[in-house]
């Protein structure tokens, strides 16, 4: 019947789209490399007594992708990698009081500047969403998360979604 037609070419449609989607993804996630760097010189032999501390480290509107004239991808690499650092040089002076075993990062929304959110955002990007997720936030977070896993014995991790990243 037409109906059947209908649905059958729908179907294939919806497999071909996703085909084309998987084939993107498997195109721009790559392994991740990572080292973690020695910054035993920033932590502090910690102090086992006392009340125990937790960290929190909010990272927010980092707008992967965006362009500007003092911002683009290279730049929030730098960003993470000096964050970083010195997260773990002030967990190491507070330790120096109290022991500080946990970390909450809170990615409070808009890591990725996104696609299609308004009309003329493909003038301020120099990449799709799948670039800016897979190919720089992606391993950019995955070495965040592997190093202060050297510093920290818990990790938690909290998204909120913003509304660049619909």
């Amino acid at each position: 019947t037409s109906e059947n037609k209908r649905l059958l070419s729908q179907l294939i449609r919806e497999r071909t789209r996703t085909a084309l989607i998987i084939d993107s993804l498997k195109e721009a996630i790559k392994p991740v490399s990572y080292k973690i760097p020695d910054w035993n010189h920033l932590v502090k032999t910690i102090k086992d007594t006392g009340d125990e501390e937790k960290a929190l480290l909010v990272i927010s509107d980092t707008q992967i992708g965006r362009v500007t004239p003092t911002y683009n991808v290279q730049v929030f690499k730098q960003r993470m990698e000096t964050l970083t650092e010195a997260v773990i040089k002030v967990v190491g002076i507070h330790r120096h009081d109290h022991p500080v075993k946990e970390i909450t990062l809170v990615l409070n929304g808009d890591i990725p500047d996104g696609q299609g959110i308004f009309p003329t955002q493909s003038f301020h990007v120099n990449q799709d969403i799948i670039g800016q997720v897979y190919r720089h936030g992606l391993p950019a977070f995955v070495t965040l998360l592997n190093i202060l896993s050297a510093y920290f014995e818990k990790i938690k991790v909290v998204v909120i979604r913003g509304n660049h990243g619909r």
